[in-house]
């Protein structure tokens, strides 16, 4: 198997990680593209680089999709405590006046 293969079954791998939800799996995509850069490949070669790297980015749109949305629930879960707190007068000087 030349390097280019190599690579590219490189690609297939991190692209499947990013697919299951692992974000970390970004970085082993960059470093198989970027080996990839430096090689020559077939056609045949290139064509399924292409639908890698397409896919890939399919992928990756997914993980920071799931990120935000974990992001915003954070959000939504830490304006709630505070907001439970001021209600409670927990909060100190930032109790809320509702019947104002």
């Amino acid at each position: 198997m030349d390097q280019a293969e190599r690579a590219i079954e490189k690609l297939e791998v991190a692209n499947q990680a990013l697919a299951d939800g692992r974000p970390e799996a970004l970085a082993l995509r960059d470093e198989a593209l970027r080996r990839i850069a430096g090689l020559a490949v077939s056609e045949a070669q290139l064509c399924r680089i292409e639908e890698l790297a397409a896919a890939g980015l399919i992928a990756i749109e997914r993980v920071r999709s799931d990120r935000a949305a974990i992001l915003r629930e954070l959000q939504e879960a830490e304006a709630a405590l505070h907001f439970a707190a001021a209600l409670t007068g927990r909060a100190g000087a930032a109790v809320v006046d509702v019947q104002g």
